[in-house]
């Protein structure tokens, strides 16, 4: 089952890779994370939400903004949307004055503890995995195209269409995802056995997952894991989730199918339905 690592573990790599090679999921437990700092940020988006302002709305050339239920993404292979909205926060991109200093805050601890996992990862990988690479793994990243999304799933008495769930099963498309606690429970992973297993971090913990451009990267000695959000037993119960996904700079080669990321990232925008291409003129 999915490994719960002490940070300050000095077998913490070892573990870390263990656990992605199991299931692609691990739980961090003690991070240097300042929970209340998310708490804040949790706090400051319920209102946006509950009121949410229209100059934000999805801006898909630049990926940026609020995605309501009625646009929200489905799933690939999946029949339903989501029934979810969220905002997409990126670096330097549009977000509502009162609550960016919060978010870019929240945004900052979460990716650096993302580099010491990363370093962690690297550390733990077979020589002749990391061969293939172009540069350290923890240099991939970029600040600039990793997404901060802050996540409102309504309570299901307030969903258009309650056929779906609240995210149907999926695999993340980025190198890793950072997610602290939700505001509920609900986040399941499938196990290789077919069997689906409920993730719970505690309050002091965060979950870290890996995505398709890692499976990529590593030819699949590390698994993107399928994982899913459910609905709750009380329909009145909303959720909230902040995953910070790790995107790469553009020019990274993940394999020789795909020598840019950026390529790969594209091909996936189209198939959830996040990507319009332009029409000709």
């Amino acid at each position: 089952m999915i490994k719960t690592i002490d940070f300050n573990d000095p077998n913490a790599p070892a573990l870390l890779v263990s656990s992605f090679r199991e299931t692609g999921f691990a739980i961090i437990n003690l991070p240097p994370v300042d929970f209340n700092l998310l708490q804040q940020c949790f706090a400051a988006w319920r209102g946006f939400f509950k009121n949410p302002d229209t100059d934000y709305v999805y801006d898909s050339e630049s990926g940026a903004g609020w995605i309501d239920q009625s646009l929200s993404e489905k799933a690939k292979d999946a029949q339903k949307k989501d029934l979810k909205e969220f905002y997409h926060y990126y670096k330097g991109q549009p977000c509502p004055e009162n609550i960016k200093q919060v978010t870019d805050d929240s945004f900052n601890m979460l990716f650096n503890l993302s580099s010491t996992l990363l370093k962690w990862v690297e550390q733990a990988l077979p020589n002749e995995i990391k061969a293939h690479f172009d540069r350290p793994l923890s240099d991939m990243v970029s600040t600039k195209n990793t997404l901060f999304r802050i996540i409102h799933y309504p309570p299901l008495n307030d969903c258009e269409d309650t056929d779906g769930i609240r995210a149907a099963a999926h695999e993340d498309i980025n190198l890793i995802t950072i997610l602290p606690p939700g505001t509920a429970e609900g986040l399941q992973v499938k196990t290789i056995d077919g069997q689906w297993y409920p993730v719970d971090a505690k309050s002091n913990q965060v979950v870290v997952n890996i995505g398709d451009m890692l499976q990529e990267l590593t030819r699949k000695y590390l698994i993107s894991t399928c994982h899913r959000v459910i609905n709750p037993i009380d329909l009145t119960l909303p959720r909230y989730a902040m995953p910070l996904f790790l995107h790469p700079h553009d020019d990274v080669k993940l394999s020789d199918q795909y020598p840019r990321a950026n390529d790969y990232l594209k091909e996936r925008l189209r198939e959830l339905g996040l990507l319009k291409e332009a029409k000709p003129a």
